[in-house]
């Protein structure tokens, strides 16, 4: 049978739907304000929805505006880079939307903001997010009425937050679907979610979690008539929600005082209490709670047949509901205003009044209270004699009492309808009528009965066993002896197998430093090659550096030869102005000794200051040419350092200075795709003709070119593009020597 709780109860635990997640706190708010300053755009965003999580029961106007903030931050950001935290960051601002809009009651714009953020939620698929979004959409269709669809999304969400794994939010789920079972009037059920939720609020010592367990449970003992325990129960909830500073669930707490208070008989106490939380709700913008509070002081004003202070609470509530769109208890504040009207005789308002609930209860397909509504109803019409309605309604009633299995309300319609029948004088119908009565009261008696009959019955199964095992005595201490037995068995073969489980452990030990050292001796073979490959390159790299430490003084003594030549012949210009360019040419060659490569720019300017100090030493027996390609960018090409330098020295030293006169000296530069192409070309004597004359002469052998081709091997190792080294004699057509040509590809680098 389908029941409703009555109005104290919806009442006192209508918003009891929403469980909030976080704690507010005065202090953080202002502190996570002045964090703001200074932030960068993401860090707003993460401030701004905690700033809007923190403040929603203090103010939802301004968690509303913290999280509209928040949720244009984090779609600007989203459009430009579609990252997943930004998107995220959206879901969780239209959250914080969505719970502001249902804290005042707003539910139309709390859904819509809601199914955004879900929608979002979804495409990420964190339990975390979708656990929180389930629970307050429930909370949404809860405070709508709909109780199917709130029982739906509690359980969605139950399922993603045990998944989620976290015990503070799962117990606030459970309080959340003991809700929906409550309104249901399955308490039993309800009952043990409300403990499944304190069970786990005491595990990880949640104040808060705990005060909404006592509540809820507070709330069953009030069905169960223990006002004293539930009034105790709603104390403990309201110390703990006081400690925590929560307004919203205090006002809650305060309200169920109330109601308790009024049950036991002390109205004053109630309106107190009563007063006290609509208080709080006001403060905080609460439409709803502040509606609900208002029927409660209304319905003690009526208990006292204050009517007027009744109606107009009454009429202040349904105000606030009809703004809410609060379907549910407009339809209950109608009924209340309509019972107010009916007790003072005022037949046209309160028909009106029944009529707008019987409507409201049609739209939210509330079978039970259509049918209770239509027995208040005829009731009405029955006061004005208007006998054929009131029968039309009872009937109308009993159909949907019947249908539902709400047999209690069908046997109350049935003897209603047996009283007007024996009114109108015709007591063949009001015997039928009382007869269905009767059946339904000997029905419901017998149900009473056949509990009665199972108790006792059960007495009987239990005083049966106990002689059952009062016989069996003898039979268990003989089966206490077989079990200290096998225990003395299980013993030993739990030392055997404790035995054997050792030495293995032993072995598998013995193993695993085996395999733990041959590890280490790996690793560290590992780092010596390692070691042993950067001394490689270390010596390759030293080894370079001799090259050009040794190629350098054979340079400088040469020059200091030539320096020497001047001065010995007493020409002091010639050796000035030698001494002048060879001090820039040293300053040139210290400066990049340093460095592998230098800029090609700089190479020429080297090859063109050596070839003039050896023009003016061999008293401009030859003339030179430096040919570049324009297309050679030479500051952002590089080459090796004195790469050129020793053919060219070579060109001069051993082919144009046995030459009386006419010399040429010609370099050339060019560019394909991956290589520079140098060309150094003389019209000296040739190769041959000069290590004859070298030989001749006792001439000490040059070691420029030898260590310029060590130079170039230890180039070619590192480098995927080799440098290639051609030399050529020149031959005129008698076969006669008539110069050299070197061609040296160089493969292009970049600055």
């Amino acid at each position: 049978m389908k029941k409703y709780p009555s109005i104290s109860f919806f009442v006192a635990c209508a918003f009891m739907f929403s469980y909030p997640l976080f704690g507010q706190d005065m202090k953080l708010i202002d502190s996570l304000q002045s964090a703001l300053q200074g932030k960068d755009k993401m860090e707003r965003v993460g401030v701004l929805l905690q700033l809007a999580a923190e403040s929603k029961y203090v103010d939802p106007d301004r968690s509303r505006e913290f999280g509209l903030d928040a949720l244009k931050l984090a779609r600007q950001l989203y459009d430009k880079s579609q990252s997943e935290i930004y998107l995220d960051a959206m879901g969780d601002a239209q959250k914080q939307i969505a719970v502001s809009f249902s804290i005042q009651g707003n539910n139309s714009q709390a859904l819509d903001y809601g199914t955004k953020a879900l929608e979002i939620y979804r495409i990420i698929g964190d339990p975390k997010d979708l656990t929180e979004i389930y629970n307050s959409i429930g909370v949404i269709y809860g405070q709508m009425g709909e109780l199917d669809q709130t029982l739906h999304y509690y359980k969605l969400a139950e399922k993603e937050g045990k998944e989620w794994g976290d015990s503070d939010k799962l117990s606030a789920i459970y309080n959340n679907i003991g809700h929906v079972y409550q309104s249901k009037g399955e308490y039993q059920t309800a009952l043990e979610y409300y403990q499944h939720s304190l069970d786990l609020a005491r595990q990880i010592e949640s104040r808060e979690g705990m005060g909404y367990a006592y509540y809820n449970i507070g709330i069953i003992h009030d069905y169960l008539g223990e006002f004293e325990e539930s009034l105790r129960l709603f104390y403990l909830s309201l110390e703990l929600r006081e400690q925590l500073n929560n307004k919203y669930d205090i006002s809650s707490s305060l309200n169920s005082i109330a109601v308790m208070y009024n049950k036991m008989g002390d109205s004053e106490k109630a309106l107190e209490y009563h007063q006290k939380s609509l208080t709080i709700k006001s403060e905080i913008g609460h439409t709803i709670g502040q509606a609900n509070s208002l029927i409660n002081i209304a319905n003690i004003y009526s208990g006292h047949s204050q009517f007027d202070e009744a109606k107009r609470n009454y009429e202040q509530a349904i105000q606030l509901q009809e703004a809410a769109e609060d379907k549910l208890g407009l339809s209950k504040s109608y009924l209340f205003l309509a019972d107010l009207f009916s007790k003072q005789n005022q037949w046209i308002e309160a028909h009106a009044y029944y009529q707008k609930s019987l409507e409201l209860k049609e739209a939210l397909d509330d079978q039970y209270g259509k049918a209770d509504l239509l027995m208040s109803l005829a009731s009405l019409h029955a006061e004005q004699e208007q006998l054929s309605q009131a029968i039309t309604m009872l009937r109308h009633s009993i159909d949907i009492a019947e249908k539902i299995g709400a047999k209690e309300l069908a046997k109350m319609a049935y003897q209603s309808l047996s009283e007007i029948y024996q009114r109108l004088g015709d007591y063949k119908q009001a015997l039928t009528f009382y007869r269905s009565y009767n059946k339904i009261q000997d029905s419901l008696f017998q149900t009473s009965m056949s509990q009665q009959i199972a108790e006792m019955n059960t007495k009987y199964e239990s005083e049966k066993k106990e002689q059952t095992i009062a016989s069996q005595t003898n039979e268990i201490e003989f089966l206490e002896q077989r079990r200290i037995n096998d225990r003395n068995l299980r013993y030993a073969l739990f030392l055997i197998g404790a035995l054997f489980l050792t030495t293995a452990l032993v072995s598998y030990n013995r193993y695993r430093l085996k395999h733990r050292s041959e590890q280490i001796l790996w690793k560290k073979n590992e780092e010596i090659e390692q070691k042993n490959v950067e001394i490689g390159e270390m010596n390759e790299e030293l080894e370079k550096r001799m090259l050009r430490a040794q190629m350098d003084p054979h340079f400088v003594f040469n020059s200091l030869n030539s320096i020497q030549h001047f001065i010995t012949i007493n020409d002091k210009d010639s050796a000035l102005k030698y001494l002048s360019k060879f001090s820039r040419l040293i300053r040139q060659v210290l400066e990049n000794s340093v460095n592998q490569s230098v800029p090609l720019v700089d190479e020429i300017r080297l090859l063109e200051n050596y070839i003039q100090l050896e023009a003016l030493r061999l008293d401009h027996k030859f003339d030179y040419v430096i040919d570049i390609d324009p297309n050679i960018d030479t500051y952002e090409t590089e080459i090796p350092f004195l790469l050129i330098q020793p053919y060219v020295e070579n060109s001069i030293v051993h082919g144009l200075r046995h030459l009386e006169g006419g010399g040429h000296l010609r370099v050339s530069l060019s560019q394909n795709e991956q290589y520079i192409q140098c060309v150094v070309e003389d019209n000296g004597v040739g190769r041959k003709r000069s290590q004859e004359i070298e030989q001749n002469k006792r001439m000490y052998p040059s070691h420029g070119m030898p260590i310029t081709t060590k130079r170039l091997e230890l180039l070619n190792k590192e480098k995927e593009l080799k440098t290639f080294v051609s030399v050529q004699d020149l031959l005129s057509n008698e076969n006669e020597p008539i110069g050299t040509r070197v061609d040296i590809e160089i493969p292009v680098e970049s600055v």
